[in-house]
Formats: structure tokens, sequence, C-alpha cells
């Protein structure tokens, strides 16, 4: 009987270890897979107050500690840097008492290696929540334009005047929500802090790259059992190696960095979700709770730029005089990978530059890659939707496709024949006396000699001067007709070897981009000082360069059939970044920067695809803001162009206008800045003036004279994937190609536009 009660005895026991086993197992594998809240309350809860009122009660955990793991920033951090140093704390910090490790996993975008960091933590029996990062709601996050001093920041002197630096932190804050949303570094800590405060007396809700030694987990852990204080500040040390643990060489004299923060069960301030990563957000609390420190004049890149972006105010009673922490025990911070960032002279500024730098790089990596493409694909004839259609064709495709490209073969056969064309073969130079440099007319502007023989230029809008006119005789002598045919013949060619795999036409189309942009002695000057010369320099020529955003995907195309060599690919590169400078920093360039009408959208168009072929996200990121910042602008709350309906050819110019819009709406969105969806706070929008536009397309209540290709909305409706005039469903996608796939040129429609168009282009 005796031996039959110790097995009982020994059963019992092992099955209430096997319970205990999936009770941990449960809690530190299930619980992980909840998503964290993200916005807790201000303060605690009066019950919470009542529970612990001055320490008087404590939970049953004396102490939660978790590290934050986030996202890698390029630049700031090394590659896999978050990895290496979760690795190297599991294996080296020390187990401290009466405290639980956990972590928080914070909207980290490597799926593989978040996954590699739960199954760790599991491993190590390591408790963990993890906030999810949920693409659908990102991309629905535009850059935050609206926060600075002036309506049209990025385009005025205000912003170009600036240093460097405070131009980087202008840029930066254009991510303003988009980091917000990623980084969410006060939003994990607040989830941390909610968390903790149900398990714990105190909660130390601190970053992922926090590494404690027992010397200074010893003070703390006794200044928190004893201190009557709700916060306790934990100085910093930076490393720039990982630390030798035995024996110790590190200690409190070295910490001096901005602490992390412990919190009392009791506490009631929170961490400000309104302050992102890179924008004090730590230190706003700091100062809140007047912990001494340099932490406690900083002001932040909003602040040093005047901007007015949004922020909560927490309440605090406030004392100037009274410090409401103390400080205690210290901690390190492990290495960023960048050793000169971290220690030594200079080391704070080059710091925050690559934060700064890293974040833009980092934010506009994530939009490209939500988009699914990348700097070499084309950006207005989609690469697999090109893809898809050549499939069509190889099998049974539909009739009106086949006839589309019968239509393209045609045109491509009779382009091979033409050109090439250069700034050289026209018959006149420009005033300037190089025959490199671009000449044309103005289009509305006609000579008159007065009694003295003097030339000079009387406005006739709508009436176009015949040198003015693509392709006419008249027009022979300047360079306009050589440049469109230029633009439009490479596009054609570089499609037609695409659809067919001829190189003939691929070869014929690098030919053409060579003679007129890169080869020595039949180049063109990259700039356009004299297009559309009168008696003196004007800005207005500088649209005649506005099919760049279409000729661009020819040039991807080009490079893709290798017919546009590598050599020749840098040297085209090395002439757009020149001409891309002059048009950012010349006097002509900036005045049709500040457009108010077409000009200046046609101006970002131009000025967006050529940093985005470029990869310069500066000038693309800058290019982007500055058509945003332009919507109230262009259009009435109603959707009404005022610029455009002024004009004797407001249809023309109504049209004109919204497709250099729709097109720059394309761009921006293929590079994550969802303008299309935007509605300004007056209920302006790109939108609502296209709605009005084809509300008013059939029966046009403006004056307006000339004729106008009404097929010009056809092509513009299926640009922009709305319903047909009639307002019913949208016509079968095979519809599309009973349009005529070629505009008259000058109106800014690309040719073959209904090949490689794609209708996610824009969100509906």
């Amino acid at each position: 009987m005796g031996t039959m009660k110790l097995v009982s005895c020994v059963l019992l026991l092992a099955f209430l270890t096997v319970l205990r086993i999936l009770f941990v197992q449960k809690w530190s594998v299930g619980y992980s897979q909840q998503t964290a809240r993200q916005t807790p309350t201000n303060h605690a809860s009066p019950q919470k107050k009542k529970m612990y009122g001055c320490h008087s009660k404590r939970p049953s955990t004396t102490i939660v500690m978790y590290r934050i793991l986030g996202n890698d920033i390029p630049g700031r951090h090394h590659v896999g840097q978050t990895w290496k140093n979760l690795v190297y704390m599991l294996q080296h910090e020390e187990a401290f008492k009466n405290c639980e490790k956990r972590f928080i996993l914070n909207r980290i975008l490597n799926a593989t290696l978040e996954n590699h960091i739960m199954a760790m933590l599991e491993q190590k029996g390591m408790r963990y929540s993890r906030i999810e990062f949920k693409a659908s709601e990102y991309r629905q996050i535009p850059h935050e334009t609206w926060c600075f001093p002036d309506p049209l920041y990025f385009l005025s002197d205000g912003y170009y005047n600036l240093s460097n630096t405070d131009r980087l932190r202008a840029r930066l804050q254009l991510f303003y929500r988009k980091n917000l949303y990623i980084m969410n570094n006060n939003g994990a800590r607040n989830v941390a802090l909610e968390k903790g405060k149900q398990d714990a007396e105190w909660t130390l809700p601190w970053d992922g790259n926090c590494f404690l030694e027992s010397s200074g987990w010893d003070d703390l852990y006794q200044t928190l059992l004893s201190t009557e204080a709700k916060y306790v500040t934990v100085p910093m040390v930076r490393l720039t190696t990982y630390p030798n643990v035995h024996p110790r060489i590190l200690n409190k004299v070295n910490a001096t960095e901005e602490p992390q923060i412990a919190f009392h069960a009791s506490s009631e301030q929170i961490f400000d979700e309104s302050y992102p990563y890179g924008h004090i957000p730590k230190a706003e609390l700091l100062q809140r709770l007047q912990s001494p420190g340099r932490w406690l004049s900083w002001g932040g890149d909003a602040r040093k730029l005047g901007l007015s972006c949004p922020r909560q105010t927490i309440a605090i009673d406030r004392d100037a005089n009274a410090r409401r922490d103390v400080s205690a025990g210290w901690v390190s911070r492990l290495p960023s990978g960048h050793a000169t960032l971290e220690v030594g002279e200079g080391a704070s500024i080059e710091r925050w530059r690559a934060r700064a730098e890293g974040t833009i790089k980092f934010l506009m990596d994530v939009d490209i890659h939500l988009q699914q493409r990348t700097f070499s694909d084309p950006v207005f004839y989609d690469l697999s939707v090109l893809q898809q259609q050549s499939l069509a064709l190889q099998r049974e495709s539909p009739v009106l496709l086949q006839r589309i490209l019968r239509l393209l073969l045609s045109e491509a056969n009779k382009a091979v024949n033409r050109g090439p064309f250069s700034v050289m073969y026209k018959k006149l130079v420009a005033p300037g006396g190089d025959k490199h440099d671009y000449f044309h007319v103005p289009p509305y502007y006609w000579p008159q000699v007065n009694e003295k023989n003097e030339t000079y230029f009387v406005r006739k809008d709508g009436q176009r001067h015949p040198a003015a006119v693509l392709y006419s005789l008249e027009s022979a002598p300047y360079d306009r007709s050589s440049l469109q045919r230029m633009f439009v013949d490479t596009t054609i060619c570089a499609l037609a070897w695409f659809f067919t795999g001829n190189r003939t036409f691929a070869d014929h189309g690098a030919l053409l981009l060579k003679t007129f942009f890169v080869r020595v002695g039949t180049r063109m000057n990259p700039h356009m000082q004299y297009a559309q010369y009168t008696n003196r320099a004007s800005s207005s020529g500088i649209i005649e360069m506005k099919d760049l955003y279409y000729f661009l995907d020819a040039a991807r195309l080009l490079e893709r059939s290798k017919a546009l060599d590598k050599k020749n690919a840098l040297h085209f590169k090395s002439w757009l970044r020149k001409y891309l400078k002059w048009l950012l920093k010349s006097e002509l360039g900036r005045k049709e920067m500040v457009a108010a009408n077409n000009h200046g959208i046609y101006f970002d168009l131009q000025t967006a695809s050529i940093a985005a072929y470029l990869e310069e996200r500066t000038s693309l990121l800058e290019a982007i803001a500055r058509a945003q910042t332009r919507i109230p602008f262009h259009f009435t709350p109603k959707g009404e162009q005022p610029e455009e309906l002024v004009r004797p050819t407001s249809r023309h110019y109504t049209n004109f206008n919204l497709l250099g819009w729709v097109h720059m709406a394309v761009l921006a969105h293929k590079f994550g800045a969802p303008i299309w969806q935007i509605k300004t706070f007056e209920g302006s929008s790109i939108q609502k003036a296209v709605q009005l536009h084809f509300k008013q397309a059939l029966n046009w209540p403006y004056p307006d004279r000339g004729s106008f290709d009404v097929e010009r909305f056809e092509v513009l409706r299926w640009l922009v994937r709305i319903p047909d005039f009639s307002n019913t469903e949208m016509y079968a996608e095979e519809e599309m190609y009973s349009v005529k796939p070629n505009l008259h040129h000058h109106d800014g429609v690309q040719p073959f536009w209904n090949l490689g168009l794609s209708f996610k282009n824009l969100p509906r």
C-alpha cells in the first residue's frame, strides 16, 4: 500500500507539472499572438490609483522590464543590429531578482526577422507582445504639408534659403505621420506601461538595445524598493563595442546620456504619442518630469522651424522648481554598428543627421516596397501590365488589342526611318550664340515692328504662332518639333521592342536618345534658357520638356533591352543631373516652380520624373511635397480650375492641367504619396476637380474657342478609371482599346497610352 501511495503521489506531481508547463506555454506563446493596443489612456484609472495609493500595495511581480524591438534604420543602425543585440542580450544579461523580462515587437516590417525573433524568445521562455504593421493603414497616410508656416512652403524662398540642415529637418517633417505610425516609439512605450502596470509595481518600458549589468541593476533595484517617487530615471552610457561582462569595466560615471525611465504603478504620466522618432519623444517626458540634464533645453525640429505639427497636451501640475523623479542605477546602450555616431567630438550632430536621413530613406523604401516596384521599373507604362498584354497577344488576344499592336508596329516602322534629331540640325542659333542651346519661340506671342524698326511682341492668347505649331514647316528653324519627334519616336520604338523583341526598334530608340542627349557633337546643353524666347528669356519655355515623364519610361525599357548600354545610360543620367540642377537652381527654373497655373504642376511632374529616374530621393520628395501644397491653389472646393478657366481655350487648358495632375498623382502613388486621395481643409481635391470636369465635359459652360478633340475626355476617363459620362457602370476593359492610342502630341498624352495602363495606378 505504501508503495502504491508513493506511485500515486509521483503521478499526481507529474500531472501537476505538465499542467504548469502548459500554463506557462499559454502565456509565453499564446499571449504573444495578441496585437497590442496602441492608444492607452493618459492617466491611471481611479481604481488603479486606489489599489496602489502611495506604494501601499504591491502586485505579485515587483518589476517588469520591457525591451521594445523595432526596425533598423539605414545609416543609423547596421543592417541586422536589432537581431545581433538581442542575441547578445539573451546570452549575456543576467537574471535579476523580482524582475520579469518581456519584449514588444514594434511594427517590424521584415517578416523573416520577426519570425526569428519570436522563435528565439519562445525558446527562451520570454513573454512578448506584437504590434502589427498594417499596410492598408499605412498606405492612407499622406505627407504632412499642413504644419508649415507658409501654405506654399516648399515653393517659397523660406524653404530654399534654409541651411542644408534645416532643409533636412523640413523634409523629415513631411514624414511626420508615417514616422509616427511605423516607428511608433511612444505608442509602444505606452503599450508596455499599460500592460506592465497590470502585473507589477514597477514597469521599465525601455529601448530594445538597453543592456543591464548587475552593478547598475543593484543600485536601481534598491532604489525601486525604497523610494517614494513615482518615476526613476536611469542614466545611460553609449557603447561602441559589446561590453566585456567578466570582468566589468563600465560604471555609472560614464552614464551621461539621455536616461531610460522606470514608472511606478501609481504614476499618472505617459509618453506623448504625438512626438515621433527623432523628435525628442522620450525627452519631452523628461522635460515634464523636470529631470535634470541637457535634454531640458531640447526643442525638437518642429520648434526650431516654427512648425505647428499637431501635439497632444498632457496635463501636469508643473512647478518649475519641482523635480518629479529620482535617479538610480545605470544602463548600457548596445552598439548601433556605427561607432563614430555614438561617442567622440561631433557624434551627437552626426547621429542626428544619420537618424534624419536614414528615417527618410527607410520610409521612402517602405513606400516603394509596398507598391511592389523599384526605381528601375517604368512608372507610366506599367511593366506587369505590359507583360500581361504581351502574353495576351501570344494567345487569343482581344481583337482591339491586336489592332493596337498592328498600329504600334506601323508607327515604329515609320519611326526607324526618321531621325536622328538634334539641336544642331536647326537653321537658327539661339541668342547666346551656341547652337547646342535649345531655341524656340513662344506659342502665343506675335512679333511686331514699331516705327523705330524695333521688334516687340504682342500676346494673343489662344492664337498659336505658326512657328510654334508642331511639325509645321515654320517650326523647322527651331527645336520644338525635333524635341517632340524624338520623345515620341523613342517611346514608340521602345514599346515595339518590348512587344516584338526586334532589336532594330531598340537600337533606333537608343540612337535617338544618344544623339539628342549624349553624343558630344550633337547633344543639347542641359538648360532651357532660350525656350519660348522673345527679346528676353522666359520661364514658360520649360514646359516644352514636360514629356520627359513618359520618355524616361522609354529609357528604362531601352536599358532593359541593352540597346542603351551602361556607359551611355550613365552619360544620359549625367545630363539629366545637370538639367535637374538647372531647373531647381536657376532663376528661370525657380520662377517656373512657383507658377500658379498648369506650368507649376508640369514643373513638378518633370522634376519628379527626373528625380525618380536618377533615384534622387530628396528632389523626388520635394517635388511631391510641392505638388501636394498646390492642390488648394489649383482647385476650388467646388472643383473649378480658376487659372485655366480664364483662358480663351478653357476646355483645352482645364483638361491639360488635369492630365498633369493625374500623371503626378500616379507617380506620387507609386512612391508612396497618396495625393490623389487628399482633400484639403477647405474641401479641394484632384478627384473633385476631375468629377466636375466630366460633369461639364459634353456641355461646356464656359467661353471656349478653337477645336477640341473630345476623345481627350475619354483618355482622361480611362486614366483615372471613373464611370463614363452617363454615370453608368465602367465599360469592359477591352473597350479601352477602342479609344485611339495617339492624340495630338501637344496635349501631353503619352503615345499608346492604353498599353501598360494599370488600373492600380490610382486607388478608387
